[in-house]
């Protein structure tokens, strides 16, 4: 198996998000500097960039309330005794 086929080791989905956003932050950053020798209209890029992280944001509240409402509900009683049955951990 190639390394590009090896399967990941197993993240928490938080830690997950925040490297994948990371990334796409680098890449992006990557992007504009090539853009900056080249005759793409980087300012309708740096817009579009823009657009996207008003959308991002919203996006990622939402993901942390619903973390938060997970991990509420499996403390509960009796929900917590399902959750350990289930199999179901805190993120």
């Amino acid at each position: 198996m190639s390394p590009a086929n090896a399967p990941l080791p197993p993240q928490e989905p938080h830690a997950s998000a925040q490297e994948a956003s990371l990334v796409l932050q680098n890449a992006w950053a990557d992007a504009m500097q090539a853009a900056a020798v080249s005759e793409w209209d980087v300012a309708a890029w740096q817009a579009r960039w823009a657009e996207l992280q008003a959308l991002l944001v919203p996006a990622q509240r939402g993901y942390e309330e619903a973390s938060q409402a997970y991990l509420c509900a499996i403390r509960q009683f009796p929900a917590s005794v399902l959750a350990r049955v289930v199999g179901f951990r805190p993120l």
